[in-house]
């Protein structure tokens, strides 16, 4: 699988985010490439990121980075909403394109002044429909907020199987929603949307 690095996130407090992927980058492009070498990714991977605006009111922002690994058969993503939500929000992968359910979810609950990433399953539209027992799991999940400034949801799920209702393919494109809660419980959202990932063939 892939390496877990790959999302560990660290908060200078200002700029962008950090990603421990991008010094190691970095540090090998000083030391020199060797001849023939391509600074393109290996065959099967694909790395991109997107930002939509989420609330133009506010200019609340939705930035998703993502790296997929097809010879590890698994998706790693990072997720921020800047500024934070007051309550819960999350991202989702719809059966059908952009449609809100069913759907398998990674929600970053606020809990004891602090952050947690709870998976969930959509069956329906209604806040009964929203469960977390029986949800797919994604295999590594973390959430965290810096106060006022963002708050990160990361977590990595397979491309297919481990109980996703949705297959991922890096040869097809990709959508993955988000939503954001009117409070800490999981309920009627105060806002969607809905946000393309990766093109399809590279």
């Amino acid at each position: 699988h892939m390496d877990r690095s790959f999302v560990d996130v660290f908060f200078d407090g200002v700029g962008d985010i950090t990603v421990p992927l991008e010094e190691a980058g970095e540090a090998a492009e000083a030391a020199g490439a060797p001849d023939g070498a391509s600074d393109a990714p290996p065959v099967g991977m694909i790395e991109g990121e997107r930002t939509q605006v989420v609330d133009e009111a506010t200019g609340q922002t939705l930035t998703v980075r993502w790296m997929v690994d097809a010879a590890a058969g698994d998706v790693a993503i990072v997720a921020e909403m800047s500024p934070p939500p007051v309550g819960w929000w999350g991202v989702s992968f719809s059966q059908f394109d952009c449609s809100m359910n069913p759907a398998d979810a990674v929600l970053s609950m606020p809990v004891d002044g602090a952050r947690e990433a709870v998976p969930h399953h959509l069956e329906t539209i209604s806040p009964g429909g929203v469960t977390a027992e029986g949800a797919a799991a994604p295999s590594s999940s973390t959430a965290a907020e810096e106060a006022g400034v963002r708050s990160v949801l990361e977590f990595v799920r397979p491309l297919q199987g481990g109980g996703w209702l949705r297959d991922l393919s890096p040869t097809e494109v990709q959508t993955m929603n988000w939503a954001i809660g009117f409070g800490p419980d999981v309920g009627y959202h105060s806002s969607r949307g809905c946000v393309q990932l990766w093109d399809g063939p590279q």
